[in-house]
């Protein structure tokens, strides 16, 4: 049994730790931009992530994770920007959502997704989470509203592609984020795609 373990987790090793390295650049990243711009909060809880980010660079654990406690617990730092721009932010889950997976890895493919929600989501907007299960494993969503009048949805996960160049040189980021948040996903052989509707952009997934 010991052995079966080892060879399961054997083969992701090395992807995930390549994996913790542009994870621990991006959040350096987004200290800088958020510093620039005083929001405490975010800052702070993007620094507990690069500490972490720090700490498991050689940690390939795996555990049983609550998706609603883990989400509800990851988007609290983001509160005060979103109510500066009254932002609406909800979760909608039912409880028992449990994935096997990397706890730290998993927080931060739910901050990166809640970071760029936050970055584009329209004044007086909303986002909204939603989780749920189906027959491969549990289901997540985040859609936000926005002022974007074109997406190339297609496209988002591209590393150092970005969407509107004039919006995002304002909102500031490399276009790497969402790369890192799909490799998570890869990582954990589950997936994730991202929609526009309307004025609304939703990027929904699933982890087994």
């Amino acid at each position: 049994m010991e052995d079966t373990q080892l060879t399961y987790y054997g083969g992701y090793y090395e992807p995930l730790k390549q994996l913790e390295q542009e994870v621990l650049g991006w959040l350096n990243e987004r200290v800088d931009e958020l510093d620039g711009k005083h929001q405490e909060r975010p800052v702070e809880h993007i620094r507990s992530r690069i500490k972490t980010a720090e700490g498991v660079q050689e940690n390939n654990e795996r555990q049983e994770i609550d998706m609603k406690e883990l989400v509800e617990k990851a988007v609290e730092p983001f509160h005060e920007v979103l109510e500066q721009k009254d932002v609406m932010l909800s979760v909608e889950a039912e409880d028992g959502l449990i994935v096997r997976a990397n706890r730290e890895q998993i927080e931060q493919l739910v901050t990166i997704l809640m970071d760029n929600a936050s970055k584009y989501v329209s004044e007086h907007g909303s986002i909204v989470w939603k989780l749920g299960k189906n027959h491969k494993g549990v289901t997540f969503s985040v859609a936000n509203t926005t002022e974007v009048d074109k997406i190339d949805t297609a496209r988002l996960f591209e590393r150092f592609y970005r969407n509107d160049s004039s919006r995002s040189s304002k909102t500031g980021g490399h276009g790497i984020g969402l790369s890192i948040a799909k490799k998570i996903v890869d990582a954990h052989k589950g997936s994730i795609a991202a929609k526009s509707e309307g004025n609304t952009v939703i990027f929904s997934g699933m982890i087994p």
